[in-house]
């Protein structure tokens, strides 16, 4: 019997379904959809429906899947991942130290978030340890078909860092002619505009079944959040993105599918670096992915063989220069990275009997990476050299290493009666720095009734570092230095080469049922215990990395109130006269005397210095539940709350980064007869502990200035500006006295600020004949503003869509 004559029987295509749903990939069956239809047609020799053939799977499948469709995407008017994901159930989205955005999933961290494309990974940073960081803000979204999100362990399937869940961006080729054109414009209540533009074209089949389109988009971005010395806490500028792919055939139920896209950014970043300093990066950085994709059916087996290249690199040239009025000092450091993966990876699916669907798999991946951001124990760095502002040239140190693994696995999509599917896995992977790791899994549904599913998954899962966290080497400023006493040190950070992969133990229970064709809900028990966790923790203080204190023109902090005798201002006395002429004269003179005869003080920019380690036993667990209503013919809402305890098992303390009680809501209105559509979404949180927002409870430890000998003079320049300055004998004191107005965050207990926060938006959409929609929006409605958390105020949108 034909692979496709097994559709013919009701039984087996709840078993297909459910094979293909796990899978995730659903170009093997989907019919091809027109952008914003809700359903997808599926036909065989004797069956012909109409169904939304996706939420059909998700019914049978053990995991806990959420599907956002074409349609959902242009409700929200999602023009990114992030847009996408808002108000999803339990996906917890965050900043890291750069600004980037984060996502991750039932409480686990983003580094537990695996973010695919069409099932490949992305090469991006030489960091695993903030996850795919910033792709959900770099990914558009113009030429998805739709998303899945898998909660829960997907690593028997996936393989590495799907510990909290995966997401998998699904793209295909059109198989109609047509012309996409999308345009936007967003403006923000803080500060700038943003655009968003678009223009694909798809062939349609030019002849024997081969079809082709590409497009090409630019978009431009605002730096909307700021610190309190207003400096830009994210990258913003331009990005261009642009892919073309084909489909052909070689073969009766054989296809081989070529993709290739380009990612191009050109983005700044400014910081204040204290009261005399600012630095403002810029930086140049492209992404090339290529895959060759080879497909072919049979009467009994579907055979899959895929290779694909991604490649990021990332060159970015800091200006440090004096601030406007001050001095005129200018010094330039760089940072460079190249990562490039390479993946083979192939499948065979085999109907082995009329209830076991089988699959065997395998994957090799070579992850190379490069640059001044890591040092490889035992190499010998190659030295490249810029020239900044006719100064000395400065020298980088670039190293190299490369991360081998592959991995084999196996599935059995057994359908053990009319009621219950049961699907056991096993991944053996063996990686050439973290050795080899054996994941079991095994998933069930039970369809107690036709219109009531349990569903449950058992299954052990493991996270590996990246090339940066085994051989970081990295000094980054959060988000500036303080404009002022007491001034915030830089942060370096050092890998660690003996780090051991996280392991960990996912449990998850649901019940689902349909009460009719307008009401579903469904619940779900979880449970997540972690084993050598990864934390980064404090290991000292160093003089700055690249801002050398010994490099021609390199910033250090000074100060105008803590001075010392100048030995070689030529003063006829010594400290003690001084003294006595600072007593007897007026404020105006004492001026004239400080400023011939004194020496300001002055300390190098120093770093706190952090390192990762596997210290901890972790736990995250909780409830998930969700209802969706149909109100009315054209009203239906959906509405979730999730609660998570998330928590050190050693300390008993809550993990960071994470909120405690999450409601989402999203309410939509259509009115086909007339074009009018809108979406009403958002979500709230309780008890959120920010991670970077923190809260200091003890007292900062210092040097010890109580042997100092020094004296306090009030003075008035000759703009008639009056100040204290606090005299010193030795530049040695002085400085002394200087590093005691420094911040040291390291040994100063600081607890994460506990917040309650919401985030909710609007878009309304008019379609005008059949070919052009226009839409208007607000995202952020009720203006939160809180830059630790990636909010940056009420954001305007006006944008229109055309296919013809």
């Amino acid at each position: 019997m034909s692979f496709k004559g097994k559709l013919r029987h009701g039984r087996y295509a709840l078993l297909t379904a459910a094979v293909l749903a796990c899978f995730g990939a659903p170009h093997v069956y989907a019919a091809d959809n027109v952008s914003g239809s809700d359903n997808s047609k599926v036909s065989t020799e004797d069956i012909h429906v109409e169904v939304d053939f996706d939420k059909e799977m998700l019914k049978e499948a053990p995991e806990t899947k959420t599907i956002i469709s074409r349609a959902d995407l242009d409700r929200k008017g999602a023009r990114t991942l992030s847009d996408a994901l808002a108000a999803e159930q339990d996906i917890q989205m965050g900043t890291d130290n750069m600004g980037r955005k984060t996502v991750g999933i039932r409480g686990a961290e983003p580094r537990h978030t695996l973010i695919l494309v069409d099932g490949r990974r992305l090469a991006g940073g030489l960091s695993k340890f903030y996850g795919a960081t910033d792709e959900v803000n770099r990914l558009g979204l113009d030429d998805v078909d739709h998303i899945e999100i898998i909660r829960g362990s997907g690593t028997a399937r996936y393989g590495a860092d799907a510990i909290g869940g995966v997401i998998n961006i699904i793209t295909k080729v059109s198989h109609k002619q047509r012309v996409r054109l999308t345009t936007e414009g967003s403006w923000i209540d803080v500060k700038g505009h943003q655009y968003n533009h678009s223009i694909g074209y798809s062939t349609g089949d030019l002849g024997g079944g081969v079809y082709m389109d590409f497009s090409y988009g630019w978009n431009k971005s605002a730096p909307y959040l700021y610190d309190s010395d207003h400096t830009s806490m994210q990258y913003y500028g331009d990005r261009n993105p642009m892919s073309l792919r084909v489909e052909f055939p070689i073969g009766k139920d054989e296809t081989i599918t070529l993709s290739a896209d380009r990612l191009n950014e050109d983005l700044r970043k400014d910081t204040t670096l204290g009261k005399m300093f600012g630095m403002t990066a810029y930086e140049d950085a492209w992404r090339n992915n290529f895959s060759i994709d080879w497909k072919k059916q049979t009467s009994k087996m579907d055979y899959r063989l895929r290779t694909y290249r991604t490649e990021y690199n990332s060159d970015t040239d800091f200006y440090v220069s004096s601030l406007p009025g001050i001095r005129l000092m200018r010094w330039g450091y760089f940072d460079f990275l190249n990562r490039i993966d390479n993946v083979i990876e192939g499948s065979v699916g085999i109907m082995a009997h009329d209830k076991h669907y089988v699959t065997i798999g395998a994957d090799y991946h070579d992850e190379y990476g490069e640059g001044t951001r890591i040092k490889v124990p035992g190499q010998v760095g190659k030295y490249v050299e810029r020239k900044y502002y006719q100064l000395s040239p400065v020298p980088g140190e670039v190293y190299d290493t490369t991360l081998t693994h592959y991995g084999v696995y196996a599935m059995d999509d057994w359908q053990v009666g009319k009621k219950l599917l049961v699907i056991p896995s096993l991944r053996y992977t063996n990686h050439s720095h973290f050795g080899v790791n054996i994941s079991p899994s095994i998933g069930a549904t039970y369809k107690a009734r036709n219109n009531v599913r349990f569903k449950t998954n058992i299954g052990t899962s493991f996270g590996t570092g990246g090339i940066a966290e085994l051989y970081h080497d990295w000094e980054m400023y959060e988000p500036s230095l303080n404009p002022r006493p007491p001034y915030r040190n830089g942060w370096k950070f050092e890998g660690n080469p003996e780090l051991k992969p996280e392991k960990a133990l996912n449990m998850d229970v649901s019940v689902e049922k349909d009460f009719n064709k307008k009401t579903s809900a469904k619940i779900t028990l979880f449970r997540n215990t972690f084993k050598d966790y990864m934390q980064i923790v404090y290991d000292g203080q160093k003089p700055s990395k690249n801002l050398n204190p010994g490099s021609p023109g390199a910033p250090q902090r000074w100060s105008n109130s803590i001075v010392s005798l100048d030995p070689a201002a030529g003063y006829w006395g010594d400290y003690n006269d001084l003294l006595n002429e600072l007593d007897s004269a007026t404020p105006q003179d004492r001026y004239d005397l400080i400023t011939e005869y004194t020496k300001y003080a002055s300390t190098p920019v120093m770093d706190d210095v952090f390192t990762y380690k596997n210290i901890a036993r972790a736990i995250t667990q909780g409830v998930e539940a969700e209802v969706t209503h149909e109100i009315a013919r054209d009203f239906t809402i959906k509405a979730g709350y999730t609660f998570l305890d998330a928590r050190d098992r050693q300390t008993g303390k809550r993990l960071e980064g994470r909120g405690r009680h999450m409601f989402n809501l999203t309410m939509t209105y259509s009115d086909p007869k007339n074009g009018w559509r809108a979406t009403f979404w958002g979500d709230y949180t309780r008890n959120y502990l920010d991670i970077r927002d923190r809260v200091a409870t003890g007292r900062f430890v210092r040097p010890d200035t109580s042997s100092l000998t020094s004296r306090t003079y009030t003075i008035t320049d000759h703009d008639g500006n009056t100040r204290e300055v606090t005299v010193y004998p030795t530049e040695g004191e002085a400085g002394t006295a200087l590093q005691n107005t420094v911040e040291h965050s390291f040994t100063q207990e600081k607890v994460a600020r506990e917040k309650n926060y919401g985030l909710w938006n609007l878009m309304i959409e008019k379609d005008y004949h059949h070919f052009l929609t226009f839409y208007a929006g607000i995202t952020n409605l009720f203006n939160q503003y809180d830059p630790f958390l990636g909010m940056g105020g009420r954001i305007y949108r006006l944008g229109m869509r055309m296919m013809f």
